[in-house]
């Protein structure tokens, strides 16, 4: 349950920075960052590169 706590802080705490930073603009740092993290898979390339 402490893990879960800290994991949920962090994700709080974090849009909260965003949201003071980039105001309205919030949801589009959001969507380009999952765009990004979504596309740069250490599994993705394994499977692009051959090698596995």
């Amino acid at each position: 349950m402490a893990v879960g706590g800290m994991i949920g802080g962090g994700v709080f705490s974090t849009i909260g920075v965003v949201i003071g930073i980039a105001g309205a603009w919030a949801w589009l740092s959001f969507v380009v960052a999952g765009h990004y993290s979504g596309h740069n898979c250490l599994a993705d390339r394994i499977w692009y590169h051959g090698w596995l």
